[in-house]
């Protein structure tokens, strides 16, 4: 008996997703890669994050070992370094639930805008009064501009990667200049479709 070859068969099988899903893995390497760069400034991310309260915290033990109780927070760094404090753990909640558990990813960008960027904005005006300005903020400045670099490069590879996703699905699904792979596959698909339908079938007889 006369049969349609099976690469044929094969490819009258494949699907949107399949072509979808084929084509991912062979680039999975890139995306891959993406995901592990912005992975590992996350955690540095975190980590800096961590070392920025831990010095704020030391900021204000120092105000409250240098100065009586009722006092140690009317100083400008140490009232800015409370309310940043403060502010942090604000966005921080956003992500946890009623039991503290973490159900989201910490908003960087929202941590940037309302707690990194105010703290060095404060604290350029703090300089413009040199009277009392406390130098010991000087490293916090430093810290922070670091953390808002690695904040950055997060924001450009995530944007890398949604630019590259997008573009792969166009190439796969969408006609412009040239035939999409769907296209493509789906003609090809209807070519040996035709064509199978022409081969008689003749049955072996014993």
């Amino acid at each position: 008996m006369l049969t349609p070859s099976k690469n044929y068969t094969r490819i009258l099988e494949i699907d949107r997703l399949s072509i979808y899903n084929g084509f991912s893995m062979f680039l999975s390497h890139r995306e891959n890669w993406i995901k592990n760069f912005s992975n590992l400034y996350k955690m540095e991310v975190r980590n800096g994050l961590v070392k920025l309260m831990d010095d704020l915290s030391k900021l204000i033990n120092d105000y409250f070992a240098e100065n009586a109780y009722e006092n140690y927070l009317k100083f400008p760094a140490s009232k800015l370094a409370n309310e940043t404090i403060f502010k942090y753990y604000e966005v921080i909640n956003e992500s946890l639930d009623e039991e503290k558990n973490l159900v989201k990813e910490t908003d960087f960008a929202k941590l940037d805008n309302e707690v990194l960027i105010p703290f060095i904005k404060t604290v350029i005006d703090f300089r413009k009064k040199p009277e009392g300005y406390d130098r010991r903020l000087e490293p916090l400045v430093e810290l922070i501009s670091n953390i808002r670099k690695q904040i950055s490069l997060i924001k450009q590879k995530s944007l890398e990667f949604a630019t590259m996703v997008e573009n792969q699905y166009i190439d796969l699904m969408i006609d412009r200049d040239e035939k999409s792979y769907f296209t493509v596959l789906s003609e090809i698909h209807s070519i040996l479709d035709e064509e199978l339908e022409n081969i008689t079938i003749v049955e072996k007889v014993d």
